[in-house]
């Protein structure tokens, strides 16, 4: 009897997810926190925590990350653009041909799309000292406007 080319192939276990546990998981992956997911799904962070468990009980993983990197790696083996860089805005990747030159400077403090900061501990600590500089400069600018400005009204 001959074999039909038509039976069901193994689903993978991302097939089983549905719409609303991926996208909890994509931006878990992303953000790294339920409460920040919750507030960009508007619902609950519970409802969102619900999300998560039941995507890692039907992948079969330890955690949420772990679940998250699944369906991620996954989407990108398939070539599927992720719902959190649709919907929100994220920047995908970091050599996107739509960079800016602020985009392009290291900042000492996260930024939208770039969870953590381009510098170095030497850099932190001069970016710091810049900021403390600066800060300084201009309180003194202003002790002295402010003296000459008194100085003035008081001899008129």
């Amino acid at each position: 009897m001959a074999q039909d080319s038509s039976e069901p192939t193994s689903m993978s276990p991302t097939d089983r997810l549905t719409a609303r546990e991926r996208d909890a998981l994509r931006l878990y992956n992303d953000l790294n926190s339920a409460k920040a997911v919750a507030q960009k799904l508007d619902v609950s962070h519970h409802t969102v925590y619900q999300r998560l468990g039941s995507a890692k009980d039907k992948l079969g993983v330890p955690s949420y990350m772990a679940a998250a990197r699944q369906l991620v790696e996954s989407e990108r083996a398939d070539g599927a653009e992720s719902f959190a860089y649709e919907q929100f805005g994220v920047v995908p990747d970091r050599n996107s041909a739509s960079r800016s030159l602020v985009s392009e400077l290291p900042w000492p403090f996260p930024t939208p799309g770039r969870p953590e900061n381009d510098l170095s501990f030497g850099g932190k600590l001069i970016a710091i000292f810049g900021l403390a500089i600066v800060m300084m400069a201009t309180a003194a600018l202003y002790f002295i406007a402010l003296g000459v400005f008194s100085s003035t009204l008081g001899r008129s």
